[in-house]
């Protein structure tokens, strides 16, 4: 029996966040990123057109509260602590047991992930929590004498009588990251299916074992990718 399911007939891939190194290709070092693809599987459907992925798989059952645990154990599906809810793509969802029967439990095949493709990144970047403006804006910051005690300040703000108020998207001081980011045109410069890692040229939002999805990149296409893959 086949556990395994092609990662580009349903929609996002669910990927974990590994950190990153670098790889020698034609003579050149590349920095990339490494997301590890081990236990995404497909674990329900909802209302025929949606259907959960699960990323990481829960060690304990405890981990998971009461009213979800119930839920996935009466599907008979895998208890997973990361779960997202995707939109059906390209299948034929008439007959929902069908569906069930075919995909319920099968974890994805990266096999369709090539080398040299392209795919935009989405993932919550790492929260900084409260920030000055130099820091969160790139102000320049003022005169760094013995005499300024305004060095960070991110000077004036208000206004006269008239409007007699800050206008709104004033760039201040405040909480920064902590923000759903994509990252568009990214290449794949390795693929391992025994490891089931994928190497991603540049950087990727967020911390190391950080959830971020994959998708086929819209602007650049190239040869084996499957078009019903792309986002709706």
């Amino acid at each position: 029996m086949n556990d395994t399911v092609s990662a580009n007939i349903l929609g996002p891939v669910l990927g974990v966040k590994r950190g990153m190194t670098r790889l020698f290709k034609n003579g050149q070092s590349v920095c990339v990123t490494l997301v590890e693809i081990s236990d995404n599987a497909i674990i329900g459907f909802r209302n025929g057109t949606k259907f959960l992925l699960g990323c990481i798989k829960a060690k304990n059952p405890s981990k998971i509260n009461k009213p979800q645990r119930v839920e996935l154990e009466r599907i008979g599906s895998l208890l997973y602590i990361k779960r997202y809810e995707c939109k059906i793509n390209t299948l034929d969802t008439s007959d929902i047991n069908d569906i069930n029967h075919k995909f319920l439990n099968k974890v994805l095949d990266i096999s369709s992930f090539k080398e040299d493709s392209i795919v935009d990144v989405q993932a919550i970047s790492l929260g900084k929590q409260f920030c000055g403006v130099i820091k969160r804006h790139g102000f320049k910051g003022n005169d760094s004498n013995n005499a300024s005690r305004v060095k960070r300040a991110h000077g004036s703000t208000g206004q006269r009588q008239d409007p007699g108020k800050v206008f709104k998207n004033k760039k201040m001081a405040g909480k920064d990251g902590n923000k759903l980011v994509t990252i568009k045109n990214l290449k794949i410069v390795d693929v391992d299916c025994e490891s089931r890692l994928i190497a991603i040229s540049g950087s990727i939002p967020g911390p190391k074992g950080k959830v971020i999805k994959i998708y086929p990149s819209k602007h650049f296409l190239p040869f084996g990718w499957n078009m019903s893959f792309l986002r709706i």
